[in-house]
């Protein structure tokens, strides 16, 4: 069993990563709004609209995580080994 944690819930993969993210947020005691400044979103209903309509994009989720001081990994399960972790230096270097 994975030492992560699955919220996925039998739900359906469309809110999989819907609900990914609202775990993190409430691990680090965080609320959607949250997300604004890091997203560059003026609005709590455009932060909405982005989860209802599963408009997430990696750069969202590298952002997101940059904010809640968490990163995320590309792991070996074979060898156990971290391979690649994606941060917000991806973002400046894919413009």
């Amino acid at each position: 069993m994975s030492r992560y944690a699955s919220v996925l819930g039998g739900r359906g993969v469309e809110k999989m990563l819907r609900d990914k993210i609202n775990y993190l947020l409430n691990y680090r005691n965080k609320k959607q709004s949250a997300l604004q400044e890091p997203l560059g979103i003026s609005s709590r209903q455009a932060i909405n609209n982005k989860f209802r309509y599963n408009a997430v994009s990696v750069d969202d989720l590298i952002k997101m995580c940059d904010f809640l001081n968490l990163e995320i990994v590309i792991r070996d399960k074979e060898k156990n080994k971290d391979v690649i972790a994606l941060d917000t230096d991806d973002l400046k270097n894919s413009k």
